[in-house]
């Protein structure tokens, strides 16, 4: 597992960088890479499955590769659970270009994440690609997100922090950060019961207020989805 890990990371950066490079000699713009980045877990799922297939006859895979296909072999599970299709690439792989995948949090979040950074000017560092992961999971579901100074500029310049009702710090806002976890705190010590009764006390927000959780985006479940993988019918429900 470490191996795969180290082996990951090099790859990811060495890969992220030769791309950065790429696009700013091209002249890429955001927008245009950021089509592309939406498009980047089906194709990576169809290059690896073909890879995968082609030298497994002589053994030569890596063990964490099929670790992999288990993730992938998930996928397909569950579609067959719900469709009732075997096997059902064209269905699939359908749905994983569809608007519905791209407007789930950690899809949406790590393409524009990734975008930025591959047509950056400045290089990329050797833990942006692993941030953008990381990152993609953790806005969505937390108040408080801390990551290094360029990355939350690359969030706030982006809107993420505030599509997701996250606030995020690095190291140079890392006191507004223990302020508010201050102010947390004291809400919550204000709201205990001092005679030992029980009370029902709502979560606070930010600000030391009661909020109502962020909206999110609405998915239809896959099991609406056709069989040709025409979604538009249902885009604008």
């Amino acid at each position: 597992m470490l191996d795969m890990n180290n082996e990951n990371r090099k790859g990811m950066y060495s890969h992220s960088e030769r791309l950065r490079i790429e696009n700013n000699a091209k002249g890429r713009a955001y927008s245009e890479q950021f089509a592309l980045e939406q498009r980047a877990f089906v194709n990576s799922m169809v290059d690896f499955s073909r890879s995968f297939r082609a030298r497994l006859p002589a053994g030569d895979v890596k063990p964490w590769e099929h670790l992999a296909v288990m993730g992938y072999e998930a996928y397909f599970a569950e579609w067959y659970r719900l469709t009732k299709k075997f096997a059902d690439w064209e269905g699939l792989c359908d749905f994983f270009v569809s608007d519905y995948f791209y407007e789930l949090p950690a899809t949406k979040i790590s393409s524009q994440l990734y975008a930025t950074l591959v047509t950056d000017n400045r290089p990329i560092e050797h833990g942006d690609s692993m941030d953008v992961k990381h990152l993609s999971l953790a806005i969505p579901m937390a108040h408080f997100v801390l990551t290094d100074r360029k990355m939350a500029n690359r969030i706030a310049d982006l809107g993420i922090d505030e599509e997701w009702n996250a606030l995020v710090f690095s190291e140079s806002s890392i006191e507004s950060l223990f302020e508010k976890l201050e102010e947390i705190g004291r809400s919550w010590s204000a709201k205990r019961p001092t005679n030992g009764a029980t009370t029902a006390a709502a979560t606070p927000s930010l600000g030391g207020q009661p909020t109502p959780a962020p909206p999110r985006p609405r998915l239809p479940h896959p099991s609406r989805f056709s069989a040709d993988g025409r979604y538009e019918r249902w885009r604008n429900e």
